[in-house]
Parts: C-alpha cells; sequence; structure tokens
C-alpha cells in the first residue's frame, strides 16, 4: 500500500512561524546614501543652495525657478560595497543604475515658474525588500540600498525669492495569501494570492534667496518616507486554521532639515550645506508578525520589538566647482554623517558606522555639434569614496549568541553624464 506524504501541515506551519519571527530593520535608498545627479555625485550632496538640474526635486525644489535653461541630464553609474564584520566578508551590493533629471523653465504667463523631475532606476529590478532578525548582524544604511528613487518638483521665483514644493513617489504593498491543505490526502487544495502595490509620497518644501549676486541661501525640508509590506496569511490543516498577520517597514527616510549657502563666481562656484536628519522619529521597523490559531493547541505568538533607539544626526557637505579654460571644469566635494545607531550592548546587532565621504568629477562643455540641443552640452565623469569609520561593540551579555562586534567598509559609486541645454529663458 502506497502512503500519502505526511507532514504538510507540519511543513506549513513552520514556515509561517520561520517568516512570523523575523524581523527586518528599515533601509536607505542609492539617493540618500551617494547624492542625486552629476553634481550631486561629484560634490557629496552639497548642492542646498545651488543645483539647478531636476535634482533641485531633491535637494531643495525652490531651485527649479532658478535656472535659465531647460535642461535634461542623462547618467549611468555603477554602485559598489564591501562590507566587513568581524573580520569577515559581510556581503555587499554591487548593481548599475541610470539616471534622468529634466528642469523645465515655464513661459509666458506662466513665467517664473518651474517644473523639475529626477528618477533613479536600477537596471536590473526596481527594488528589493529584505527582511531579518534584528538579532542577526546587518547593516542599516549600508546593506540594502538597492531600489528606484524618483523625485518631482515645481517652484516660483518671485523677485530674489523663490520657494518650491517636491514629493517622493513611493509605494507601499498589502495583499494576503490564503492556503488550504489536505493532510489525510497529502495533497495542497485551494492557493490564492493577492498583492496590491499601493502608491504614496513623502513631501519636500524648499526655498531659496539671491542674497547678494553671486550669493544664494537655501533652506529645504523632506519629509520622513517610507515603504510598507502588509501581508496577511491564512492557512487551514483541515480542522485547524492559522492566521497569520505580517507588518513590515522595509524603507525609511528620517525627515531632515537642510540649509546651504552658495557662491556661484565666475572662477569658482562653492556650497557648504548643514542637515540635521531626525532619526528618533522612526516607527517600529521590526517586522511584526501576530498567529492565531481557531483552537487551543497554539497560544498567540508576536514577534520581537524593536528595542533599540536611534539619535537625530547632524551632517555636514562642501561642494566645489572649478571652471577651467576650453570649456573642462573640476568638481569634488567631502561630506560627514554621523551614525544614528548608539552603540549595542544588547542583543540587537544592527550595524552602522560614521561615514566620511569624498568625490571628485570632470565635465568638458561644447557646442552640439548635431545641433539638437540649442545650448551647450556637457559630458562628465565622476566618482565616489564613502569610508565607514571602524566600530566596535563589546556585548554585555557573555553568552549572546554573536558576541562582541567589530564592523566596517567602503562604498564605491562611478558614473558618466550628458547634460543638454535648450536655451534661456528670456
Amino acid at each position: 500500500m502506497s502512503h500519502p506524504p505526511r507532514g504538510i501541515g507540519a511543513a506549513a506551519l513552520a514556515a509561517l512561524l520561520t517568516v512570523g519571527l523575523c524581523a527586518g530593520v528599515a533601509r536607505a535608498d542609492p539617493v540618500d546614501i551617494f547624492g542625486a545627479g552629476f553634481e550631486g555625485h561629484a560634490m557629496t550632496s552639497a548642492r542646498t543652495a545651488l543645483d539647478v538640474s531636476g535634482a533641485a526635486a531633491y535637494y531643495d525644489p525652490a531651485n527649479l525657478a532658478m535656472a535659465t535653461a531647460t535642461r535634461l541630464d542623462l547618467s549611468v553609474s555603477s554602485v559598489n560595497s564591501s562590507l566587513t564584520y568581524n573580520n569577515q566578508n559581510a556581503g555587499g551590493e554591487g548593481f548599475a543604475g541610470a539616471e534622468v533629471g529634466m528642469v523645465l523653465p515655464l513661459r509666458g504667463l506662466l513665467k517664473g515658474a518651474a517644473f523639475g523631475l529626477y528618477g533613479f532606476f536600477p537596471t536590473d529590478d526596481l527594488g528589493r525588500v529584505v527582511a531579518r532578525d534584528p538579532d542577526s548582524p546587518q547593516f542599516l544604511q549600508a546593506g540594502q540600498i538597492h531600489r528606484f528613487a524618483v523625485f518631482s518638483g515645481i517652484a516660483y521665483k518671485l523677485g530674489p525669492v523663490a520657494a518650491g514644493v517636491g514629493i517622493q513617489l513611493l509605494n507601499s504593498a498589502s495583499g494576503s495569501l490564503n492556503l488550504t491543505t489536505d493532510e489525510a490526502a497529502g495533497t495542497v487544495g485551494q492557493r490564492t494570492l493577492q498583492l496590491d502595490l499601493v502608491p504614496t509620497a513623502a513631501v519636500v518644501l524648499g526655498v531659496a534667496v539671491d542674497a547678494l549676486p553671486y550669493l544664494r541661501i537655501g533652506a529645504s525640508y523632506r519629509g520622513a518616507g517610507d515603504v510598507e509590506v502588509e501581508l496577511p496569511s491564512n492557512v487551514s490543516l483541515g480542522p485547524l486554521g492559522i492566521q497569520l498577520v505580517l507588518d513590515a517597514l522595509t524603507y525609511w527616510r528620517p525627515p531632515t532639515w537642510s540649509a546651504g549657502v552658495g557662491y556661484h563666481g565666475k572662477y569658482l562656484s562653492a556650497d557648504a550645506d548643514f542637515s540635521y536628519l531626525q532619526w528618533s522619529q522612526i516607527p517600529n521597523p521590526t517586522l511584526t508578525a501576530s498567529v492565531n490559531t481557531t483552537s487551543n493547541l497554539l497560544p498567540p505568538l508576536l514577534a520581537n520589538t524593536w528595542p533599540l533607539t536611534l539619535q537625530d544626526t547632524p551632517a555636514f557637505r562642501l561642494g566645489v566647482d572649478v571652471p577651467l579654460p576650453a570649456g573642462f571644469a573640476i568638481l569634488a566635494g567631502y561630506s560627514y554623517d554621523p551614525t544614528p545607531v548608539p552603540t549595542q550592548l544588547g542583543p540587537t546587532n544592527i550595524l552602522d558606522n560614521d561615514r566620511h565621504q569624498l568625490g571628485l568629477g570632470a565635465s568638458v562643455s561644447f557646442k552640439d555639434p548635431l545641433g539638437l540641443a540649442s545650448g551647450p552640452v556637457t559630458l562628465g565623469v565622476c566618482m565616489e569614496y564613502e569610508a565607514l569609520v571602524w566600530r566596535q561593540a563589546m556585548k554585555s551579555n557573555p553568552l549572546d549568541l554573536y558576541g562582541d562586534a567589530s564592523y566596517g567598509g567602503n562604498l564605491f559609486t562611478a558614473g558618466g553624464t550628458i547634460t543638454m541645454r535648450f536655451g534661456d529663458t528670456p
């Protein structure tokens, strides 16, 4: 006599419990780590006061109205990271992406207004969702940066003052999974899966003032951005019904206040920025889970709660753009971002480091030989290096599963761009 496969219900239950009792940590995206646009990469995001490309929708949307020409930027970039945990390779991400930026000053009755758009798109897929137990060693900001980013904005200038508003386009996911098993027959019956992508947005506000002919002051606020995944799962194991409700915050960017002072002269442009990131406002970023049954065989189960409080942090950035003869230019930048994660003596292993970043770029501008652009065309190359300052955590519990930790790493990006301009606004 043949016997049907056994243990389907037990396997399904084990899978649910394994997934449900994991927890995830909110991640960053490439724009948060490396900046937006060619100048943003080369100048380490010191662009709050002077950026007049489509990337201004991210840095300070008010500066869109400071643009005097329609501008289109097309870029490609490669991102790589090398992360180390306890003298072992902790992995990292390597992927390529494409950037598109556009700023369009309006004319006629709408003169003084402008529209801008910026997007970063990984070339293999648009994003990745990762959820792991917070006890498991994982990098908070540098570990999962594989995600698309899209910003758009509008602005209006009146005299020396401009104001703008933008949004970051995001999407959350919600759905349900239903599974019925026949333990006696050893088969899986009805299976249904529904997943809805729900668009969401994060606001960006900005103001810019031409205080002097060569001096501009900019300030911006980027609201918190988040991507949430919710998936209720229902499994029927004969007379036993199990419901698992999963809710994960897979991406979160802190509310960020920025101010910058920019000098734009004939022989030098420079931007000095200060930002304040409100990491302490992060909601529970763990993959919360609850397990309920229709019988008393299992008590309700809940996932671990988030036991770590993050700290608000400042960030400092400085960038320069030096024009050279024959249309050439050199760009460079430096930034310092302290970590929001305090030293962890308890059970969590959320890895994060102070970050020093160096940027370098070169460009050349010339008349379009094909006549497609009425203004100059610019070709540029840039690279960034980011050092994660080595850090150690001595655990208070000698029986800690992972023990003491030392960790750090390096991040790299390199890219090229073409910029086309289409005349000055009359």
